[in-house]
């Protein structure tokens, strides 16, 4: 009973001492960097576009990890559209990002992430990619590792 107690007391000593970002400063690492996941050069031309040519906003699926809503992300002045997983697939989206995993901490990030395009197609085509990332100072972050794999 006596080691419960330390390990309980280590638990919230950890949880009360972590180094000390706002959630304010996280919210706006975390749409910077998810910024640059959306950013890629590579994968530009796999965003979809209606009949007239104009961009389809992006699509992020809320599974497995969930992104809030109110986080600063814009891909061709739009605003994201987050779906669950049963509303993508409900809704045929053509194209949307699945986020697996993002860690941010202060000056590192890494994000592992999948880009599902031409869903609705015979041919449906799948990148999954994995971004390290380090801050070089306020809300700059430079991608310092990309393993891009395309499926």
């Amino acid at each position: 009973m006596k080691n419960f107690y330390y390990l309980a007391l280590l638990v919230l000593t950890l949880g009360v001492f972590r180094p000390c970002i706002s959630d304010g400063q996280e919210i706006t690492d975390l749409g910077t960097v998810l910024q640059k996941c959306i950013d890629l050069p590579m994968i530009q031309s796999n965003y979809p576009a209606d009949n007239s040519g104009n961009f389809l906003p992006v699509h992020i699926m809320q599974y497995p990890v969930t992104i809030p809503v109110d986080v600063n992300l814009k891909k061709f002045g739009q605003l994201p559209v987050f779906m669950s997983r049963h509303e993508i697939y409900d809704n045929n989206v053509d194209a949307y990002f699945l986020f697996k995993k993002i860690d941010i901490s202060p000056g590192f990030a890494y994000v592992d992430y999948t880009m599902y395009y031409d869903y609705n197609s015979e041919e449906q085509k799948v990148i999954n990619i994995s971004l390290t990332l380090n801050s070089i100072n306020d809300n700059t972050w430079e991608i310092v590792d990309l393993v891009f794999e395309n499926k």
